[in-house]
């Protein structure tokens, strides 16, 4: 039966069925994207390879038992998408490729959906090299957004791409919706590390999108994530108060950036100021404790280390507001000691 395959005229030409591939003629017809997906067909296939099936000549093959003639040379729109819409997805005019990428977003098909979330189809920028899976996406929705620009290729490029059903689809595909993975988190960590006008820029949403990471069930994930974190120089020291009378440590150069690991909170002002960064940044008390701030012993090194710095000194040179501070130091200070002779007897000389 593969003999009698009939031949048809096309274009002036007369040519055998079995020399060419087809788009299936439904799809081939569809008034969306029809003619475009047609476009396509023929770029990668070649246009003196691929052209219409009739509907007639298709009706007819069927007639005559070629069902799998059909199979062989006809491609449906499964067999478009899988087979050559997606895999030379570069080499589309970016025009067309939207408008099919965009119906296909629309179609709600469990199988053209897998195809989606396997291919690098959605632009983030101009350049038709931009193009993303859906699972690297951050919706432009999502707080973790601001730690991104257009250069950073992770947020759907377009108004079309960034209309409340597309991001919808998107989300449903694997676009980061409402936070970001620790792998992104800390790499957007690494982004701004000592790099103190965009830290200024970004800290507080990076700060924000760890606490809603905080309020997932990851522990492991978590640990190797503060552990990271941790040693990276996002934290400014907090400038020196008005009335405070002795040196205070990271005074001296405000665009030095710290690690969590070498700075404390300001309730310890009175202990290390002299001796360690303090950091202001506002975040919330889990997200202090989880770089490790709220816990942070302080040692007895440190605090007499602080207090060398007061017997420095002289009082009597002090304005009252200093004066009423250098007391407030004094007073720390001793207490602190007297707390660690009690609890560790012997551990002050």
């Amino acid at each position: 039966k593969r003999e009698m395959v009939p031949v048809i005229q096309y274009d002036g030409l007369v040519i055998w069925l079995s020399n060419m591939v087809y788009l299936e003629t439904s799809f081939q017809a569809n008034p969306q994207i029809g003619s475009e997906a047609f476009e396509i067909f023929q770029h990668v296939m070649g246009k003196d390879k691929a052209v219409s099936l009739p509907a007639s000549t298709s009706s007819n093959l069927q007639e005559c038992d070629q069902n799998g003639f059909l199979e062989d040379h006809v491609f449906s729109r499964y067999d478009f998408f899988a087979k050559i819409f997606f895999p030379n997805i570069e080499k589309h005019d970016p025009e067309k490729r939207d408008m099919v990428t965009l119906f296909c977003l629309r179609q709600n098909d469990r199988r053209l959906n897998k195809l989606l979330a396997m291919s690098e189809c959605i632009p983030t920028g101009p350049a038709i090299q931009n193009l993303r899976k859906p699972s690297a996406l951050i919706s432009p929705s999502n707080p973790g957004a601001k730690l991104y620009d257009e250069n950073d290729c992770r947020i759907p490029y377009g108004l079309k791409y960034t209309h409340p059903d597309i991001l919808n689809t998107l989300g449903l595909l694997g676009m980061q919706v409402t936070g970001l993975k620790s792998s992104d988190i800390l790499d957007r960590a690494k982004s701004i590390e000592n790099n103190v006008e965009c830290v200024h820029q970004r800290r507080e949403v990076l700060l924000s999108v760890i606490a809603i990471k905080l309020s997932e069930e990851c522990e492991e994930e978590l640990e190797m994530l503060q552990k990271e974190l941790k040693k990276l120089k996002i934290f400014p020291a907090m400038p020196k108060p008005e009335n405070f009378p002795l040196s205070w440590k990271g005074d001296q150069d405000s665009n030095v950036l710290f690690s969590s690991e070498a700075v404390y909170l300001p309730d310890k002002c009175y202990l290390l100021s002299s001796t360690h960064p303090l950091t202001g940044v506002r975040m919330t008390a889990a997200v202090q404790k989880f770089f490790g701030l709220s816990s942070k012993a302080i040692s007895i090194d440190d605090v007499m280390a602080q207090m060398l710095h007061a017997v420095s000194v002289d009082p009597i040179t002090l304005q009252p507001a200093q004066h009423r501070e250098f007391i407030q130091i004094c007073s720390s200070i001793y207490s602190f000691m007297q707390e660690q002779m009690i609890l560790h007897p012997g551990s002050v000389d």
